[in-house]
């Protein structure tokens, strides 16, 4: 298993929990995870990734730099009306992330909108078979 997503439906929030075998790849699910509630199905659809971003992050914990990233690419997607399925991470500490994302023009609209990614909930905690788990909340 590389990584896994899981959509917690609610009211005024979406609740994704990813759960994955290492840092890098949670970060990478919890992406994936973040696309497919803004377009369902949309990174599968990708033709080319003719766009790409490069940013670094610093913060207090890995909780913090997962939401920091997320919001980060949801900016991203906003002002480019792009989706941004692809993460390359070059360095990832307790307080540092150091990423390469890249993406697509969206042809469609977008089937959900998301205001924010908010850290309410957030950990990112180690289970007794060595996986990352976190569950992200999102306000819609």
């Amino acid at each position: 298993m590389a990584h896994q997503f899981e959509v917690l439906e609610h009211t005024a929030d979406v609740r994704l929990k990813v759960r994955a075998d290492c840092l890098e790849e949670l970060f990478a699910g919890a992406l994936r995870g973040m696309c497919h509630l803004i377009q369902e199905g949309g990174c599968e659809k990708a033709a080319d990734s003719s766009l790409c971003e490069e940013f670094s992050i610093s913060s207090v914990d890995h909780a913090a730099l997962l939401v920091d990233f997320l919001s980060k690419v949801l900016v991203l997607i906003s002002t480019n009306c792009a989706l941004y399925c692809d993460v390359t991470i070059h360095e990832l500490s307790g307080t540092f992330l150091r990423v390469s994302v890249k993406g697509f023009v969206t042809e469609s609209d977008f089937d959900e909108d998301i205001k924010a990614v908010t850290y309410h909930e957030n950990a990112v905690i180690r289970a007794e078979n060595g996986d990352y788990i976190s569950t992200i909340v999102f306000d819609i």
